[in-house]
């Protein structure tokens, strides 16, 4: 009932990112499915609209704004999970033969790859002065 401190608030954060994610891409994939499956022209013009959206974002998802920010969080979903999602989607939008919006949405799926991978690269980083004696992961020393 005290304060709260940031380590008690992180899982909080966390799982409200991953509910956003999940919320988020529950919605598009939902647009996809009733526009191109079921049909529904608003709901493909919405898809459409939001996959080259996407793809004009990501013209900046590799500055560096955007990479200290991500820096400071993890992603709300795994890596993995979400490039199955981009492929499927990619695919989805393939297969119904809107092939300039799969090559945008695939545009933004790599750039935002791209921009997690560095990120969370850089944020992995122990400074030079921290690691003169210390052994890396996996290398083999010399016992004095």
């Amino acid at each position: 009932m005290g304060k709260e401190t940031m380590a008690d608030d992180q899982p909080t954060k966390s799982a409200i990112r991953s509910l956003r994610w999940f919320i988020g891409n529950g919605a598009f994939a939902t647009c996809i499915y009733l526009g191109f499956v079921k049909e529904i022209k608003g709901a493909e013009d919405v898809a459409i609209f939001w996959a080259w959206a996407l793809a004009v974002i990501s013209i900046f998802l590799m500055s560096d704004l955007v990479i200290n920010e991500l820096k400071k969080k993890k992603p709300p979903v795994p890596l993995w999970l979400d490039g199955i999602f981009d492929i499927i989607i990619v695919s989805v939008f393939v297969w119904f033969g809107a092939i300039a919006t799969a090559i945008a949405y695939l545009i933004y799926f790599i750039f935002l790859q791209a921009a997690w991978e560095k990120a969370l690269k850089e944020s992995s980083k122990v400074p030079s002065d921290q690691t003169d004696d210390q052994p890396q992961f996996g290398e083999i020393t010399e016992e004095k």
